[in-house]
């Protein structure tokens, strides 16, 4: 009897841009998805990406231009990226930049155009020239609605057999949401088969069966901020499969915001599209300033950027430009009004040449939020500070490249996480980024693994010997069974406590502790310190007491479960900073100032050892094969100099770069 497709399903685990694209691609190859989420308002790290998309090399577009040689977005995501992203990872996502932006106008992206009708670009951060298609301040939100209209028609598409027959009731794309993912399942042979989820609204626990799941949720976002994005960045299933035996790779490095704004829940990040489109920090010449920023005159403001990078000013990366916020108010106490509080770690963002210019209208909607929080009106500068956002590592993934550094695309093995049928993209894979995130490569890097991660599982799911849904119910049942017992656990625990703790009291405390310890700076000694709180907060938590006991609706027990799986990550993420001595993109120890490359040009791999224990593994090569690198690691630079002359060329002063000449990456290393 033929096999009906039925019993091949795939479970993708997230409905972000990664996550519908990911559904997408799987439903256009003729596989059945089951696509959980959240659910929730918010958008995740690539969906709130307002600055706009890659689009690689060779754009045909009117006006200012790639000049540079083909590998030129490579050479720039890599220097970003300190050289610790997976190289023909890169390459192949550079390469596919220009279809992927091609395939998102067809699906009805308003990208925008010039008074010709050409592709406008936007010089985003750590690019040298302009290179990422954008529409208006909703790229993100634009695409993912984009995504979602075209996962849709699955939802109403039924599914057929291997011989095309139509299987009644079943339809090829399954939506459930609000479902939150509480673990995988896997065969006695270690393979994930399956898992299972929750339903937010009925509390309902169920089994999925799988040949194959896919992770596209987001990062461990709330470890750095209290709400986190909202319900849809809450999913907690990186922890739950590092638990279960999943590698996590580069958990150390934290994407870092130079602009972002206090908020009710956490930092609220302006998107360096602002900075692209104009806007300039700058912080008071003198450290007991105690004037109103709209009264400080220009003679007694540091455009700290500007006369440190000339050939690159606020457009150097954003873990540059935060730690030269962070130096600018070292020392400093102010005595009255000014950027970042008491410390004074903070700077002021002028929006002066973005309401003069075309920018005031392409960035309404992301100005919309930050003047209010920021107490702000027009014309006036925005208090900014640096912060922290999601990790730019994930669970370490898989790929097959041959000799010569090219990806072989459709290979089971591209975006394999350690455990087999498990796969990982978007926000909760490594690869991509190292130790820096390029302007306009979350949405491109989330775009291209999804499209990689489907036809791999495609290849996956062709060369299994037997179909997940073949092995005996007894083992989904059981699972199910351990789970519903663990969460009647969070519904009973700590009623006899006589102080017992709350959830959201300790995710703040853990908040505050991350910032603190393991936030932009570094230092081993404060690192030894968290490791310990984290072991204290584990304790407490086990008597954390549920108030909220209902079966229906309860938000707050799930939140208990996640919570558990945040304190795991925690202890990863610090392992990880504690292990890496050294100074390399967003990751910064002044007691290690220098890049390492004999020690560190390769992932920090953490795997769960047991209870509140991490084991680092052995390193792997950056390159993922044994040939030579696409491009020598060099030393990262952006031209931290004095700004020459305006009559002296740089090549006959030899001191400057260009910002073209800083992505070759042969200069003095960015400290």
């Amino acid at each position: 009897m033929t096999r009906r497709l039925l019993r091949h399903r795939v479970v993708v685990v997230g409905d972000s841009v990664a996550g519908l694209a990911a559904a997408g691609a799987l439903c256009r190859a003729g596989v059945p998805v089951d696509l959980l989420s959240a659910g929730g308002f918010s958008l995740g790290r690539a969906e709130a990406a307002c600055g706009g998309i890659g689009v690689g090399d060779g754009w045909p577009c009117r006006g200012p231009r790639r000049a540079e040689a083909p590998s030129a977005a490579l050479r720039e995501s890599l220097l970003v990226g300190d050289f610790l992203a997976s190289q023909p990872a890169v390459r192949a996502m550079i390469e596919a930049a220009p279809a992927i932006v091609a395939a998102l106008e067809r699906m009805g992206v308003p990208f925008h155009r010039d008074g010709y009708g050409a592709l406008e670009l936007r010089q985003l951060c750590g690019c040298a020239q302009r290179g990422a298609a954008f529409a208006g301040a909703a790229t993100g939100p634009l695409v993912l609605g984009a995504l979602g209209a075209q996962a849709r028609r699955y939802e109403a598409e039924p599914a057929t057999d291997a011989r095309g027959a139509v299987v009644p009731g079943e339809m090829v794309l399954r939506r459930f949401e609000p479902w939150d993912f509480v673990r995988l399942v896997l065969d006695d042979g270690g393979a994930c088969v399956g898992c299972v989820a929750q339903d937010l609204r009925s509390m309902a626990l169920r089994y999925f069966v799988a040949d194959a799941v896919v992770l596209a949720g987001d990062g461990p976002s709330l470890l750095y901020a209290e709400a986190g994005g909202g319900p849809a960045c809450r999913e907690s299933a990186l922890g739950a499969a590092y638990e279960q035996g999943a590698i996590f790779a580069n958990a150390e490095l934290i994407d870092v915001h130079a602009t972002a704004v206090a908020g009710p829940d956490g930092p609220l990040v302006l998107p360096e599209a602002l900075r692209a489109e104009g806007a300039r920090l700058w912080v008071p010449r003198c450290a007991g300033e105690s004037r109103a920023p709209a009264d400080i005159p220009e003679p007694d403001r540091d455009y700290l950027l500007e006369r440190l990078y000339p050939a690159w000013g606020n457009l150097v990366p954003d873990d540059i430009a935060a730690r030269e916020i962070w130096r600018a108010g070292e020392g400093r106490s102010q005595s009255g009004p000014g950027p970042g509080g008491d410390d004074g770690r903070g700077a002021y963002l002028d929006l002066a040449r973005v309401d003069a210019g075309p920018g005031s209208a392409r960035l309404a909607g992301a100005l919309a939020p930050g003047r209010p929080l920021a107490g702000r009106e027009a014309g006036v500068p925005i208090e900014v500070v640096p912060a922290m956002g999601d990790c730019l590592g994930g669970l370490w993934i898989d790929f097959e490249a041959d000799g010569d550094g090219t990806l072989v695309a459709g290979s089971a093995r591209n975006h394999a996480t350690s455990i087999a049928g498990l796969y990982a993209v978007g926000a909760a894979a490594c690869q991509y980024h190292g130790a820096g995130r390029l302007g306009g490569n979350a949405l491109l890097a989330a775009l291209h693994g999804a499209s990689l991660a489907a036809a791999a599982v495609v290849a996956h799911g062709e060369a299994r010997v037997r179909s997940a849904a073949d092995l005996p119910r007894s083992m989904f049942e059981r699972a199910e069974q351990e789970e519903r017992e663990g969460f009647q656990k969070i519904l009973d625990a700590g009623q006899d406590e006589p102080e017992p703790e709350s959830a959201f009291a300790l995710q703040r405390e853990l908040v505050a502790a991350m910032r603190r310890d393991c936030g932009l700076v570094r230092d081993n000694a404060r690192l030894d310190e968290l490791q310990a709180l984290l072991g204290e907060l584990r304790g407490r938590a086990r008597r954390i007491r549920c108030r909220d006991r209902s079966q229906r609706l309860n938000r707050e027990a799930p939140f208990v479960r996640q919570l558990g799986n945040l304190l795991v990550l925690a202890r990863v993420v610090v392992e990880s900073a504690r292990h890496r001595n050294e100074s390399r993109g967003v990751h910064f120890k002044p007691a290690f100032p220098e890049r390492d490359d004999a020690r560190f040009l390769r992932a920090t791999l953490a795997r769960h050892a047991g209870e509140g224990r991490v084991e680092i593994l052995g390193d792997v090569g950056s390159g993922g094969t044994g040939a030579q690198p696409l491009v020598r690691p060099g030393r990262r630079t952006y031209g931290r100099t004095r700004p020459l002359a305006p009559e002296t060329p740089a090549a006959e002063a030899g001191g400057e770069p260009t910002a073209t000449q800083a992505v070759t990456g042969q200069a003095e290393q960015e400290p």
